[in-house]
């Protein structure tokens, strides 16, 4: 007599029953891997904005801004932001365009807050703005830490984290 070998439906069930328990566990881990690699991206975004601007300032030999597009004070930066020369607030011919995340919000506290553009000399200095930092933070702000870029008067930026307010 032949015997054939396969799973049975209770050993089916076991294993089913043991995949649906590691995926409860491990979806809701995963999407807060994803915010915070998200979070970080956007902070990179706007170091690499920063870095960009002052070396094209050093490398033209004129002033440039890191112009934000946003119009909402507490989210100016969030909806993106761009490198232009010559007209600060100007981003129709601009020498590189940074796109936003829809899901970050991007605030300018401080000695940034209220402005729309930071502008470097061809020192690479910021011009007529003191120590300030850009707050970036999650769809979900209570349950993920933010990143707060900071930009010093020499135009230097570094990333820390901190705790986002409550929407």
């Amino acid at each position: 007599m032949k015997t054939s070998r396969g799973l049975t439906v209770l050993e089916l069930l076991v294993a089913m029953t043991v995949a649906s328990v590691l995926l409860f566990y491990a979806i809701p881990a995963f999407n807060d891997f994803t915010d915070q690699r998200r979070i970080a991206s956007g902070a990179n975004s706007i170091v690499a904005g920063v870095n960009y601007a002052r070396s094209e300032a050093a490398r033209l030999g004129t002033d440039v801004t890191l112009q934000a597009m946003g119009a909402d004070d507490a989210n100016e930066w969030g909806e993106g932001f761009c490198v232009t020369q010559n007209d600060p607030g100007d981003c129709d011919d601009p020498l590189n365009v940074f796109e936003a995340d829809d899901v970050l919000s991007m605030n300018a506290v401080d000695g940034l807050q209220g402005l729309d553009g930071l502008t470097f000399n061809s020192r690479g200095m910021l011009v007529g703005v003191a120590n300030g930092q850009i707050n970036v933070c999650g769809a979900d702000a209570a349950s993920n830490p933010g990143r707060e870029v900071r930009i010093n008067a020499t135009g230097r930026a570094s990333v820390g984290e901190f705790t986002c307010p409550d929407p």
